[in-house]
């Protein structure tokens, strides 16, 4: 999944930022270093104010190159945001506003549709290429069309309860960090700890329809993920 231009210009800005504030200080160095110079206080100032230079030059360069950023724009069909990424994306992304998958094939959006929900009347999206579908509100399958065009709920052929544990991840990726946020109904705090003493259990005793929908749209932010289940 192609980076997001909002992501690239933080890191660019970050980097301009401590590498500028690094260069100035070595450049306060070098100056006191300069007016009191002794035997050697002379060329350990010329090696501060050469570090302090390309500190400063470093800091430019990530200024501009954040500046220079391309920006391919994305409006999300359900919300309406704008999603920004370096290039146009060629495979599902999460929207950054809703946090619903974005379905994509062959470079482009799949034509949404909306469907209430028996159970609650929430409406929810889905496309073609949705296989089984459980509302957002109370968590309920809800009645789609089949490829026979027929009305039908998806098979329940594994009444056990099942666990989503997630194995591994890219490192850098908020996106992860964000969508489940909103999965989990975590706050960032308690999602970096479960990041960082893998392998985390992130739902359980849930359907297996419910675990297997989350690992897909999460797989596609750089997780690898197992749903399996309970005690198995």
């Amino acid at each position: 999944m192609p980076q997001r231009s909002s992501d690239l210009v933080e890191t660019y800005a970050a980097r301009a930022l401590g590498a500028g504030a690094l260069g100035l200080v070595f450049a306060v160095l070098a100056g006191v270093m300069w007016s009191y110079r002794g035997d050697s206080g002379g060329a350990l100032a010329i090696v501060l104010g050469v570090i302090a230079l390309g500190l400063l030059a470093y800091a430019a360069f990530s200024f501009v190159k954040s500046r220079g950023v391309s920006s391919f724009k994305l409006d999300c069909p359900m919300c309406g945001a704008a999603n920004g990424f370096e290039e146009a994306p060629t495979s599902d992304v999460i929207c950054r506003q809703c946090h619903r998958t974005i379905p994509i094939q062959d470079g482009r959006i799949l034509p949404l549709r909306q469907i209430s929900c028996n159970a609650c009347g929430e409406s929810n999206w889905y496309s073609d290429r949705t296989k089984s579908l459980l509302c957002e509100a109370c968590g309920r399958e809800i009645l789609i069309a089949g490829p026979s065009g027929a009305a039908q709920y998806a098979v329940h052929d594994d009444a056990r309860p099942y666990e989503l544990v997630l194995v591994a991840f890219e490192q850098g990726s908020d996106d992860l960090v964000e969508a489940l946020q909103e999965r989990l109904g975590t706050n960032r705090a308690q999602i970096r700890t479960l990041l960082t003493n893998l392998p985390s259990v992130l739902l359980t005793n849930v359907p297996r329809q419910k675990a297997e929908i989350l690992r897909d749209e999460l797989s596609h932010l750089g997780a690898a993920l197992e749903a399996r289940p309970v005690g198995g």
